[in-house]
Order: C-alpha cells, then sequence, then structure tokens
C-alpha cells in the first residue's frame, strides 16, 4: 500500500466554495463544475488559473487528468498541477509527487517526487507524509531512512490514514532500522485492520496466533483470518480452513475447512490444493478417494508444492498413483522449474530412460546437473554416471570423480565405490590407495557387496591400508554368505592355497553351493 490516488474535489468542496465567495468569477467557475457543466467550468477557470489562482489550477488540472470537459491529457494536467503547487496549494503538491512518482504526464522523477511530497508534508497533509514515508523506508528518490520513515508514518497514522498505519506497523514488526516494538506493530496492524485492510487483518491474525506483540488467542486469530477471508483472501481462506482441520483452541471441524480450501482452491492456491488431497487420501471429512487425493495432488505439485509432489511420488511408487509416465512428467516438470532437486533429479532421468518424454540426453544431463548442485545426492551420482560415459556431457573423468566424491561424501553407496576404484587406478585424478580404500570401506560397511569384496582385496594385498590378512577373510565371508560370487571366488581360492585361512578343499565347494 502507497499513496493513494488524487484528483478529488469532494473533500476540499466547502473550503473551496467559502474561498471563492471573495472572487466572483471562481465561485461561478467552481458553482459551473460542481453542477457538472465542465466546458464553461473549463473556460471560467483556465483564466482564473493563468491569473495565478491556485484553487482554479488545480481544478483545471483536475479535469484535463479526469477527462472532465476536455480529452484526457497528464502531461497538461501536470503543467496545471505545478502552478498550483508553486503558489502553496498542499494537495497539487502532493497530486504532483504522485504523478511523477509513476511517471503521469512526465518521465518518472521519485527524486522530484519526493521533492513535492516534502513540501506538502511540511503543512501537514497527510497523504504526502504517508507518501514520503514510503520513500524514505525504501530509498526512493532519496536515502533510505527507517527512522524518517517511521517520523512521517507516524504523524499521518494518527490522523488516521490506513496505508502510514500499515507503514509504521511494518517497520515496528521488523526492527530494522528501528528498535523492534511489536506491541506497536501490533497497535498499528489493528487500527488498519479495523479500516479493512486485508494486509493489516493477515498480520493482525498471525500476531494472535503466535503471540506477537499481544497474547497469543486462537479464537482472534481465526476471527482476523476470516476476515481477510471473507474479503477475498485466498491466503486467508487457506489459513481459516488449516485452523478448523486442526482445531487447536478452537472447535475442530472439517467440514466447514473443506469450504474454505475450496474457495481458495478455486484461486489455484496449491496449499489449499495440498490440504484437499490430504484430506481426500485420508478420509477426512470426505469419504477416502484415491483419484481424488491424485488429482489435488498433481495440481498441487504442478504449482510447485513439494510436499504434494513428494507424496504423489510415493502413491506412484506404491501403485496407488495410476497416472501416465506423460503426466508424470509434466508434474515433475512443473516442481523442477521451481527449483526442487528431487523432481529435477527424477525429470532428468525421465529424460535418460524417455520415460514420459521424448529422450534426450542432454536434457537429462541438464536437470540432473542442476539438482546435483542443490546438493541431491542421487543426482551427483547419476551426473558422475553421464559424465563417465559421455552421455549428454563432454567425457570428463576429473568432472566424473568429482560428482563421485561428492555423491560419497553425503553417503551413497555405489559412488562410495565408484569413487574408489577412481582412486585406485587414478581415472583422472592422481592415484591414491588410501584413499580408494578408506571410500571403499565406507560403502562396505553400508552393505555394499562390490566394496566389501574390493576393501577386503586392499587388506589382502596392503594396498592404501596395513596388511591384515584376518579382515580380508572377514570381509569376504560378509559377501559370500549374501551370494556375492566375485567374493565367493576368492575366499575359495583362499581356501585352496590356504592363504589366511586353513587349506581346505570342500570349502570352495561348498561357497559354490
Amino acid at each position: 500500500m502507497t499513496a493513494r490516488a488524487p484528483f478529488a474535489l469532494s473533500l476540499t468542496v466547502a473550503a473551496l466554495t467559502l474561498f471563492a465567495q471573495a472572487r466572483p468569477d471562481l465561485a461561478a467557475g467552481m458553482r459551473a463544475y460542481q453542477e457538472g457543466n465542465f466546458a464553461n467550468a473549463l473556460a471560467i477557470l483556465t483564466d482564473e488559473g493563468k491569473q495565478g489562482n491556485a484553487v482554479a489550477a488545480y481544478t483545471v488540472g483536475t479535469m484535463h487528468s479526469s477527462g472532465q470537459g476536455v480529452a484526457v491529457d497528464q502531461t497538461e494536467a501536470l503543467r496545471w498541477f505545478k502552478l498550483a503547487g508553486q503558489k502553496g496549494d498542499a494537495d497539487s503538491q502532493y497530486t504532483l509527487g504522485y504523478m511523477l512518482e509513476r511517471g503521469l504526464g512526465a518521465a518518472k522523477d521519485e527524486r522530484e517526487a519526493a521533492l513535492w511530497y516534502q513540501l506538502a508534508a511540511e503543512r501537514d497533509h497527510t497523504h504526502s507524509q504517508s507518501a514520503l514515508a514510503y520513500l524514505y523506508a525504501d530509498g526512493r528518490g532519496v536515502s533510505a531512512n527507517p527512522e524518517t520513515a517511521l517520523k512521517y508514518f507516524l504523524l499521518a497514522a494518527e490522523k488516521g490514514d490506513t496505508a502510514a498505519q500499515l507503514g509504521a506497523a511494518r517497520l515496528y514488526a521488523a526492527g530494522k532500522g528501528v528498535p523492534q516494538h511489536l506491541d506497536l506493530a501490533f497497535k498499528w496492524y489493528k487500527s488498519a485492520a479495523l479500516a479493512g485492510v486485508q494486509e493489516a487483518q493477515l498480520a493482525l491474525a498471525n500476531a494472535y496466533a503466535e503471540g506477537l506483540g499481544v497474547e497469543a488467542d486462537p479464537k482472534e486469530s481465526l476471527r482476523w483470518f476470516r476476515a481477510a477471508a471473507e474479503a477475498g483472501s485466498v491466503s486467508a481462506q487457506h489459513s481459516v480452513g488449516a485452523l478448523l482441520a486442526v482445531g487447536r483452541g478452537i472447535e475442530q471441524n472439517d467440514s466447514e475447512a473443506l469450504v474454505w480450501y475450496r474457495k481458495a482452491v478455486g484461486q489455484n492456491h496449491p496449499e489449499a490444493l495440498y490440504a484437499l488431497g490430504n484430506h481426500y487420501a485420508n478420509g477426512r471429512g470426505v469419504p477416502q478417494n484415491t483419484a481424488e487425493a491424485v488429482r489435488y495432488y498433481s495440481l498441487a505439485a504442478e504449482l510447485g508444492h513439494a510436499g504434494a509432489f513428494f507424496n504423489l511420488r510415493n502413491m506412484q511408487a506404491d501403485g496407488k498413483a495410476g497416472i501416465d509416465a506423460a503426466s508424470e512428467a509434466r508434474v515433475f516438470r512443473a516442481s523442477a522449474e521451481q527449483g526442487n532437486p528431487d523432481a529435477q533429479c527424477q525429470l532428468g532421468m525421465m529424460y535418460a530412460d524417455g520415460r514420459g518424454v521424448a529422450r534426450n540426453l542432454e536434457e537429462a544431463a541438464r536437470w540432473i546437473r542442476l539438482a546435483a548442485e542443490q546438493d541431491h545426492v542421487e543426482a551427483q551420482f547419476r551426473l558422475a554416471q553421464l559424465i563417465s560415459a559421455g552421455k549428454g556431457e563432454s567425457p570428463n573423468v576429473t568432472e566424473a570423480a568429482k560428482w563421485f566424491r561428492k555423491a560419497a561424501d553425503q553417503g551413497h553407496l555405489e559412488a562410495a565405490y565408484l569413487a574408489s576404484l577412481v582412486f585406485l587406478e587414478g581415472h583422472g585424478v592422481d592415484a591414491d590407495p588410501a584413499l580408494a580404500a578408506t571410500s571403499s570401506l565406507k560403502a562396505a560397511q553400508g552393505g555394499n557387496l562390490a566394496a566389501q569384496t574390493a576393501y577386503a582385496l586392499a587388506c589382502l594385498d596392503g594396498r592404501g591400508v596395513n596388511q591384515n590378512p584376518r579382515e580380508a577373510v572377514k570381509w569376504l565371508r560378509i559377501a559370500a554368505n549374501r551370494g556375492y560370487a566375485p567374493a565367493q571366488a576368492r575366499l575359495g581360492l583362499l581356501y585352496l592355497e590356504g592363504k589366511a585361512v586353513p587349506q581346505d578343499y570342500l570349502e570352495p565347494v561348498q561357497k559354490s553351493l
């Protein structure tokens, strides 16, 4: 909320009439204006304005700006307002500031707008004080100065200007550049809320919900959310639904909650769509309906709702969603474009597989890289694989090694095993048997059979670790007992040769059975 639009004479008609009585021509012009005889009014008042009468000049400016008796011409209107403003007319000065701030009738010039607002503010012009405060708060046309902004906000707020009340509340709530006073923020939010300012009603509802500057009161919170919701605030409609669905401190009511959720859904509110999906998924207030849950989750996910995306993906994995691959790709894309790394990775994998979309390895690599750069561990592993194979990106063993290592550092077992091979053999990096052994041990401890075998071999040969046949046998047995053929073969060979274990010609046969 910023400055109010000017160009309305109704607020000052009485004063204008009194003043006009001392000037017959001005009185006639103003009478014609009030009677709607704009052509006659324009002729008389134009002449009066040219003689330096501020009231006449302001009225002529209003007529040019509003198209009363003449074609709309903001440039001409600005010229007349400037004539009146230079005579010290505060309404004209405010109007000049308003027009220059927005580029009406002339190029946008916030610096000059601030100068005109300042002149009017010094004449105690309420709307100018409020408008000037917003410029100081935002640093537009003047250097940002929260203290000066608050000074002017309070001057206008005390006189009932709701834009200023809202501005003062914001500054007190944020406490940036001025001391934070949640109680004063509450006071001014309430003043604006009582006047019907929607943002203030929402802020007041949140204050009652969180106990910010006032004692927490769920019933008052619901009352103010409801006031904003009834005025059309979609976020408030969702909040009313959420409060009624939870019922904390108020009577729980799923049926009414659904009414408000549906109002918000009508305006494509993602949280409300997600909430409706949950109600249908769990049969709360409505009969359980998986198809409806999927529909609402899909709509929310397409708007970037992460929770809806995860629920939908889990339902798909469980075979409950029943959506085709093309629809799934569309949902993933919508969430991916919102920056969801899981969706980016999934979409990339769909491009790699040609599932739901035409196969495109470049697109696969692009989406997977976006997710990998957000530390998505699976994406880091997949990107390393693509780069290593030269799919979608130029082959680069050094780059691949980097991403295998990043994924391994986050606990990805297969990445840790592959990183151990990279460092053992020196593919794109300097060979480092010790780092290779560390990576293979990490994967081995996580249950990766190939890594268990690789670490065992490192222990047998003393590559990167101290030679330890007993430790080698331990890891070979773990992998062999889980049916991993390479581990069984190597352990069998040890028994045949009697190395690190007693020689036993039957043990290899038993391991193969």
